[in-house]
C-alpha cells in the first residue's frame, strides 16, 4: 500500500486517509490516457497512462475526476468490409459521429 509520498496501488475514490486528499481537483489537473479496462462497473479496473507509467484505478475513480473525454476510431485497424469483433459497422460508426458533430440526435 501507499504511504507518505507513495502512490495506492489503484488509484480509488474510496480509498484510506494515508493515500491522501481524496477529494476530485485536490491534486490539480493532470491530462491522462485510458489505455484498457477489464469491465465498465464502478469497481472494475482501469489502466491510465501517467507520468511515464501505468497505472490502475477503478472506474468510480475515473468518473469521479473526468472533466474532458475524447475517443479515436482508427479505420486503418480495421479489415475492409467486415466488423469489429463487437459488431460494429465502421460505416455506421463514423455516420453516427457526423450526425452527432452536426448536431443531430
Amino acid at each position: 500500500m501507499g504511504g507518505p509520498g507513495r502512490q495506492p496501488p489503484v488509484w480509488d475514490s474510496d480509498s484510506p486517509a494515508d493515500h491522501g486528499d481524496p477529494t476530485p481537483g485536490s491534486a490539480g489537473g493532470h491530462c491522462l490516457l485510458l489505455w484498457d479496462y477489464a469491465g465498465t462497473t464502478d469497481t472494475d479496473l482501469v489502466t491510465l497512462l501517467t507520468w511515464g507509467s501505468k497505472q490502475k484505478a477503478t472506474w468510480r475513480w475515473v468518473r469521479s475526476r473526468i472533466m474532458e473525454a475524447h475517443g479515436l476510431a482508427w479505420g486503418q485497424l480495421h479489415a475492409p468490409g467486415s466488423l469489429y469483433p463487437a459488431g460494429d459497422d465502421w460505416a455506421a460508426l463514423v455516420e453516427a459521429n457526423a450526425a452527432y458533430l452536426r448536431g443531430v440526435s
